[in-house]
């Protein structure tokens, strides 16, 4: 509940001025927090498009990507500066630590 509870409290606060998406990593214990945000957005305690992704299943571009998680970074990295993200630097100290790219 922790993770799906601080998710929220940032969806609110994001949603006044952004369209929010939110990617979760559906496999394993990840799976309960999209179950929950889903429900929230179902109750309107908030407004997002939820999706549940398996990062280790196949990227849509399997000749240059090794599995979908890889693939959803570099697309981070390649629009980040397209991309409206907050000044909020636990999100951006979290954006810039992500290793496994490979």
């Amino acid at each position: 509940m922790f993770i799906s509870d601080y998710v929220c409290r940032l969806c609110k606060e994001w949603m006044v001025r952004y369209d929010v998406i939110i990617n979760i990593d559906d496999s394993g214990v990840g799976g309960g927090v999209t179950d929950r945000l889903r429900q929230l957005v179902e109750l309107k305690e908030m407004r997002a498009v939820i999706n549940g992704i398996n990062n280790g299943s196949s990227a849509n571009d399997k000749d240059k990507y090794f599995n979908k998680g890889s693939e959803m970074w570099m697309w981070i990295a390649e629009n980040i500066d397209s991309l409206k993200i907050p000044d909020d630097q636990d999100l951006i100290a979290q954006l810039c630590t992500y290793r496994d790219w490979e």
